[in-house]
């Protein structure tokens, strides 16, 4: 029974160390979340032009990225990717957004998460799945020009900006 005791306690001040839960709550912790891009040279079957990269913005609003800028842009929280524009465009099917473990063109594109976080949150990976699921549906379809993958990142960069501290998942993802 000691022994128990013992393996107990190291595990759980393991898991306090590497931040799984925290001591008052139990809880998941906030995790940081990225902003990231993928080449979109490689990603399209012409090449095109790529400008500056995009500036920081205000710590005092959610965080949010210059639309306009021709690359694939993607938000990358707790070992996924979220993002727009992706899957096949033949046979009827529109590019949609998804969740992955991986960047669309991992295994042929250059991919680049930049280094600092654009924030912490508490939400869920499954709020942020649901979210995804029901983006099209509630902000339209995707678009290279008017509704491009920069505004989809943007949305869900608000998304986990809005929950950074209480982990609510929007209405609109849950409905």
């Amino acid at each position: 029974m000691e022994n128990f005791r013992k393996v107990t306690f190291l595990l759980a001040s393991i898991c306090l160390l590497i931040g799984f839960l925290t001591p008052e709550t139990g809880a998941i912790p906030s995790a940081p979340y990225y902003f990231g891009v993928t080449d979109a040279n490689c990603l399209t079957p012409t090449r095109v032009a790529r400008r500056a990269p995009s500036s920081r913005p205000p710590l005092s609003s959610a965080p949010r990225r210059p639309v306009g800028d021709l690359v694939q842009r993607w938000i990358y929280y707790r070992g996924h990717y979220a993002e727009c524009g992706i899957g096949p465009v033949r046979d009827g099917q529109q590019p949609r957004a998804v969740v992955n473990p991986y960047p669309a063109g991992y295994n042929r594109c250059r991919q680049q998460r930049e280094q600092l976080p654009a924030g912490f949150s508490t939400v869920s990976v499954d709020c942020l799945r649901r979210c995804v699921a029901r983006y099209h549906r509630t902000h339209g379809s995707f678009n290279v020009i008017l509704h491009s993958s920069t505004r989809c990142a943007n949305e869900f960069a608000k998304i986990l900006f809005s929950g950074a501290n209480d982990g609510s998942c929007p209405q609109w993802c849950t409905a």
